[in-house]
Parts: structure tokens; C-alpha cells; sequence
């Protein structure tokens, strides 16, 4: 959606979603103490794990975002629902069966 989709504000959603890459940690951190705090709810296991989430989640964005730009989507639009041509391996005629001893040769 937001590597091909055109919508309104895509931009501001994708500046938001990526914000917490330009942000020092110390300062995220300091702000999700204060924000958890406020809440009652420091000190346990959901604030760390919302937290990490929140640091992690432009790094995985961004990696998905890269690997859908690439060729892969078109061959993966084209063995989509509706296409009449299967997603194969690479096309050098190999097997990938157990019984052949290798993998995609």
C-alpha cells in the first residue's frame, strides 16, 4: 500500500511511520518511560515489548518497502490470482524434490 498505493496523505503516513529512524533512542526512550508512566503500566512486559516494536518497526518497513519496489513484484503480480502462469523457481530446468539432492540447481 504504501510502496504502489496512491492515496491522500501517504506521504505524512509514511513520514510518521519512519519518524522514530530520525529520533535519537534516548529520547524515544525517555518519552515511552513518561507516556508508560502516565499510564501506570511501567516496569512490565507490554510497555518493553510496545517499545521495541515502535524502534523496530521503520527498520522492517523500510526492508519490505525496498524488496516489493523490486523485480520480484512484477514476477509475483503475474503469478497472482487470476494469471495462468505459476511462480517457478529459478528457470534452469532443476529440481528442488527431495530425493534430487539439491535445492534450485
Amino acid at each position: 500500500m504504501l510502496v504502489r498505493g496512491r492515496f491522500p496523505g501517504r506521504d505524512a503516513l509514511q513520514a510518521f511511520l519512519l519518524s522514530p529512524i530520525v529520533m535519537p533512542k534516548i529520547v524515544l526512550g525517555v518519552g515511552w518511560f513518561i507516556f508508560f508512566a502516565r499510564l501506570g503500566i511501567q516496569g512490565g512486559m507490554l510497555p518493553l515489548i510496545l517499545a521495541h516494536t515502535i524502534v523496530v518497526l521503520p527498520f522492517v518497513i523500510n526492508i519490505v518497502a525496498a524488496n516489493l519496489v523490486g523485480a520480484a513484484t512484477a514476477a509475483l503480480e503475474e503469478a497472482g490470482p487470476g494469471s495462468r502462469r505459476p511462480l517457478d523457481g529459478p528457470q534452469s530446468g532443476g529440481s528442488c524434490s527431495p530425493r534430487s539432492g539439491r535445492a534450485w540447481s
